[in-house]
């Protein structure tokens, strides 16, 4: 169906990708430091301001989220439902877990929270940003949209690191893999439901049934099965995840272990 004519020509903005172009290197060179430096700045917050902070993400996520809902399914798909902006994306997690963070206390589990966003944050922000093929749209608003929200990932993710929030042992981040697995199994479960049941089609977190887009992945899945595919994109993941999660706590362990080394020459 055609986009909805009713639709005045300013709303649909085209926009042409290429790498490297201004709107990429103003997100990569300009907001990407920027992020990362405010994000080491306001480590220290109280957590009364932590969770004002929260409560700001939360609000904008949804908003824009909502924009995104909206737009896409008037404008991309002529006034039926965009169901490829189903909520439960990889990138979508920080709208829940921020949301998850206003409200419980600090525990073991807000631990993994904030580890996910250590590990995920950062790795879906860093991918996105350098490598934007995979989120980028011919429609320039759509663009503006995926740059800003996974920006927003990024700074979550350092300042999940920088502000000792995550735990800093590797049991911790067992417990962020369980939480991404735990993830993993709901997305393929929408993603049956939706395919098998409402006849659409859905790749949340590009997990399966449906064949990845991403390289590599599509080619595992194309050669060994969806099914094989879903175990290496999970332990990648969990991979690429260790190591954002490791770079970006440590140095809050360089800092534990100083105080350690401080109190023993005491």
């Amino acid at each position: 169906m055609a986009p909805l004519t009713w639709i005045p020509d300013w709303v649909i903005i085209p926009y042409s990708y290429s790498p490297f172009d201004p709107l990429h290197l103003f997100f990569l060179l300009i907001i990407m430091p920027l992020a990362i430096i405010f994000a080491w700045k306001i480590r220290g917050l109280s957590e009364k301001t932590n969770r004002k902070m929260l409560l700001l993400f939360t609000l904008v996520f949804i908003w824009i989220d909502a924009f995104r809902q909206v737009y896409s399914s008037l404008i991309t798909e002529g006034g039926h439902y965009a169901w490829w902006t189903f909520p439960f994306h990889l990138s979508s997690m920080p709208l829940y877990l921020c949301a998850l963070l206003l409200v419980l206390k600090q525990s073991r589990f807000t631990r993994a929270l904030y580890g996910w966003l250590a590990a995920f944050g950062t790795l879906g922000g860093f991918m996105a940003l350098l490598i934007p093929q995979y989120m980028v749209s011919d429609n320039l608003l759509q663009t503006i949209h995926s740059y800003t929200w996974h920006s927003m990932m990024l700074f979550l993710g350092f300042y999940a690191g920088f502000s000792k929030r995550t735990g800093k042992k590797i049991r911790d981040y067992v417990d962020v893999m369980l939480l991404l697995l735990l993830m993993c199994l709901i997305a393929l479960g929408i993603n049956f439901i939706v395919n098998k049941y409402l006849g659409q089609h859905i790749n949340l977190f590009f997990i399966g049934p449906e064949i990845s887009p991403i390289m590599v992945f599509q080619d595992v899945a194309k050669a060994c099965g969806w099914q094989i595919n879903a175990l290496f994109y999970y332990f990648m993941l969990s991979l690429g995840g260790y190591l954002c999660w490791f770079g970006v706590t440590l140095p809050a362990r360089r800092e534990a272990s100083q105080e350690i080394s401080g109190h023993q020459a005491q």
